[in-house]
């Protein structure tokens, strides 16, 4: 039997999808190959890093540090930040 969508909507895991394309397309652009670098070099452990890009909420800490690194645009970072709670 064919895979199917479910009838209701999951915005919750709709916009953690889109941050963590949003956060791998970045990871590409700056040239950084793998989670495992992209959380060196942002000081959390890689758990932490998976967890928090399948979840999608981010502290404004982790978002700093990540910012340093990966340089958002402010409509990238505003796309990152909406929905987090």
């Amino acid at each position: 039997m064919p895979k199917t969508k479910p009838l209701i909507r999951d915005e919750k895991a709709e916009r953690a999808e889109t941050r963590r394309k949003l956060i791998q397309s970045k990871m590409g652009a700056r040239d950084i190959r793998s989670r495992v670098e992209l959380s060196r070099r942002i000081g959390i452990s890689e758990t932490t890093l998976r967890g928090k890009l399948r979840l999608g909420c981010w502290t404004a800490d982790d978002l700093a540090k990540m910012d340093k690194v990966l340089r958002f645009t402010s409509e990238e970072l505003a796309a990152i930040v909406r929905g987090c709670g």
